[in-house]
Parts: structure tokens; C-alpha cells; sequence
């Protein structure tokens, strides 16, 4: 029997009625934003910067030398020098960043995504500066911002992240690096544990580059989110990625849009995602419920609101949380 294909417009038109009920649930709350500095550059920043301009909001740009020309500083009603190319020395400057959103009076600064985005003492530092942090608060930041403390946050609520190590390993311990490889079983995927977007990750299928992949992935993390520290987990053959997403507004308010399949990729980037995960069904569903319900909770305690998103990697007909605990 063939199976029904779903169609994205009505889960876009679903999604819609919910984001218009928030809005007129915060409509008496809501800060209006008249100039927003962008902490990020590229697409990134130009995508921003155009839904900005939709809305009436004047953008503030930031740069580095080698990005002085670039269209998101020339599309800003207002740009910044941060330094000079290098990353950590202009987009990873967080003291810079609020400066430029001072001096240049924005109300807000929106990170984008990567670089400064899950930084929380830069959200906590723009917030004492009374300028509002388009994202999570700090606290939702340090739980789950961090990888290897977002394991923990998870495992706190019984879901079972896949096995890998508790903490960060160093790269030049390698006892400790040998000992969590045969504990966890190959292949293995080393991480950064900052960051995301697959910066700063590589899976190691041989015992014998596994040092070199830590050392590899620590300078990554270090060079693009100021974050040397890393860890390993199990690598997940031909998995099925499946993510929901929390809508969370103040105060204490959680919705849980429906699931979504993430698994078209582009190395380890997603490329796109299908608005509502099909083939979740029977077993496979009544098994994720529970877990995808018990997260939304949780960011309750840290006080979040925003857009969220958890992932559950899926391989076969069994969840990661099954094949653990048969493990």
C-alpha cells in the first residue's frame, strides 16, 4: 500500500495558527524592538537582516576586515568594526559586540547562529547591559548550550542520550582517550563540545587516528567557538534523524509542535527538513512519546522561551534509548 504523502502547506498553516495564539497570548508583553544589531555575518546575517526590514526594524551590521565589503554590512543602516579577520579576534570579541550594539543604541542583538549564539555569559552580559538577547536566557544556554552538560539535562529526565563519555577528555591524555573508545565501542563520533552546525566533529572508525581526531576537533572548537574541551559518543549507523521542537513563551508556557524528519543531509549538515516525520508510526511513535514529552518540561526549570529543538536519532525499528539499555 502506498504511503500518503503529507502535505507542507497544512502543516505550515497549522504552525501559523499556533505562532498567531502566542502572539496574541503576549501581545501586553511583548518589547517592541526598533533597531536590532546582527552578531553574525554571510547568509546568516542577510537573511536576518531581511526579515528585519519586513518588519520595520532598523539592522546594525558587524564586520571584520575581511568582511568590510561584504552585502550584510552594505544592506545595515548601520555598521561596526570588530577587529581583524580572524574570528576569535572580531565575531568571538563578545565586549566588542555589546559596545557596537551601545554605541550604535540597538535595542537588541541577535546572534544568529553558531559563533556567540549558545554562549551564555555573552547572553547574561547583554542582558546586565539592558539590551535584550534575541534567544534563550543564559540559563537554558548553560544547560543545553554545552553538549556534554545537555547529555546530562537529558539523562536527568530518562532519555538516554547515545553512550559516550561523561565529561570532556583532554587531548593529550591518552590512557583516558583508550579507555572511553573501548567502553563506548567503534566507530566513534568525536565532538566539540561548543558550537554546533557539525563544526569541530569527526567519526573515527581506527584505533589508531582516534588521538589525532581529539587533538583535531579541540583545535576546531578552540579556533571557532573559544571552546578546546571535547568529547565522544557512539556513532549511529544509517540513522533516522527526527527532531521536535518546543515552542516556549513567558511565563512557564510549552507547546510541542509535531515531529519533523531531518535526515537529508549535506555532511553533517541538515540540507532540509520535512515538515512532519511520516514514517513515525505504531512502536516507533508510542516509544519516542514519552521522551519528547519529558524535555519540554524541563525547560520550564531553566526558564526558557524561544524556539527549541530536540533531536532523537533512530536506527531501524529500535530508539537509542532501547538499544542502550539492552546494551
Amino acid at each position: 500500500m502506498p504511503r500518503r504523502r503529507q502535505n507542507p502547506e497544512s502543516a505550515v498553516r497549522w504552525l501559523d495558527l499556533h505562532v498567531l495564539d502566542a502572539r496574541e497570548r503576549v501581545r501586553n508583553r511583548v518589547v517592541v524592538l526598533k533597531r536590532v544589531l546582527i552578531a553574525n555575518r554571510g547568509e546568516i546575517a542577510c537573511r536576518i537582516q531581511r526579515t528585519c526590514h519586513r518588519l520595520g526594524i532598523e539592522t546594525v551590521a558587524v564586520y571584520s576586515d575581511a568582511d568590510a565589503n561584504a552585502p550584510h554590512v552594505k544592506a545595515a543602516h548601520a555598521s561596526v568594526r570588530l577587529g581583524p579577520p580572524p574570528v576569535k579576534e572580531s565575531y568571538l570579541d563578545g565586549g566588542a559586540i555589546i559596545q557596537a550594539a551601545i554605541a550604535t543604541g540597538a535595542d537588541a542583538i541577535h546572534p544568529g547562529y553558531g559563533l556567540l549564539s549558545e554562549n551564555a555569559t555573552f547572553a547574561a552580559s547583554a542582558r546586565s547591559a539592558g539590551i535584550v538577547f534575541i534567544g534563550p536566557p543564559s540559563t537554558a544556554l548553560e544547560a543545553f548550550g554545552d553538549k556534554i552538560k545537555a547529555r546530562a539535562v537529558a539523562r536527568s529526565v530518562g532519555v538516554e542520550p547515545p553512550p559516550g563519555s561523561d565529561g570532556p577528555i583532554s587531548p593529550g591524555d591518552l590512557a583516558t582517550i583508550e579507555a572511553e573508545a573501548a567502553r563506548i565501542g567503534f566507530p566513534i563520533l568525536v565532538k566539540a563540545a561548543g558550537g554546533g552546525g557539525g563544526i569541530g566533529m569527526q567519526m573515527v572508525d581506527d584505533p589508531a587516528k582516534l588521538a589525532r581526531a581529539v587533538q583535531a576537533c579541540s583545535d576546531r572548537g578552540k579556533s571557532a567557538f573559544a571552546d578546546e574541551r571535547v568529547y565522544m559518543e557512539r556513532w549511529v549507523t544509517t540513522p533516522r534523524h527526527i527532531r521536535r521542537g518546543p515552542v516556549c513563551d513567558r511565563p512557564d508556557d510549552v507547546r510541542d509542535p509535531r515531529t519533523r524528519l531531518c535526515s537529508h543531509r549535506r555532511g553533517t549538515s541538515r540540507w532540509y527538513d520535512r515538515p512532519l516525520c511520516v514514517s513515525l508510526q505504531g512502536d516507533d511513535a508510542s516509544c519516542l512519546g514519552p521522551h519528547f514529552r519529558a524535555l519540554p518540561g524541563r525547560l520550564r526549570a531553566y526558564h526558557s522561551h524561544g524556539w527549541g529543538s530536540r533531536p532523537i536519532r533512530r536506527r531501524r525499528r529500535r530508539c537509542h534509548h532501547q538499544r542502550a539499555a539492552a546494551e
